[in-house]
């Protein structure tokens, strides 16, 4: 099985807290590639980008939507991007994935809209309905 990718961004939301977005990509230059032209877009938009990288990875998230209705299901997530292996870690809420930081390294508790995909959702994403 061939590697694929993931671009993780990291932002600050509009109450200050850290937010994710999760990009899916074939190959490392593809990931490469869509980072630059993202966070180009980010930064020129205003958004104070904390981190983004590229990482081999076999997660697959739902597409990023700009207009996700506040009544959607946040996610999660324990991200630290300067780990070594990095690690992204789904989190049941907040206050649990606060619990798992630990002080002083530094993991983010990063919330996102993005949900990620097992073996159902990864079929409906092949087959264009989603």
């Amino acid at each position: 099985m061939s590697a694929s990718y993931l671009l993780v961004l990291l932002t600050l939301n509009a109450n200050g807290l850290p937010s994710a977005a999760f990009v899916n990509a074939a190959t490392a230059a593809q990931c490469e590639q869509r980072k630059a032209m993202i966070s180009g877009l980010l930064r020129g938009s205003g958004l104070r980008l904390i981190d983004s990288r590229c990482l081999e990875s076999d997660l697959l998230f739902s597409p990023y939507r700009h207009d996700a209705p506040a009544s959607e299901k946040r996610f999660v997530w324990l991200v630290d991007l300067g780990a070594e292996p990095p690690r992204l870690e789904a989190m049941p809420d907040r206050a649990a994935c606060e619990a798992a930081r630990r002080s002083g390294d530094g993991a983010r508790c990063a919330v996102t809209d993005q949900r990620p995909l097992g073996w159902w959702g990864r079929l409906l994403l092949w087959l264009g309905l989603r």
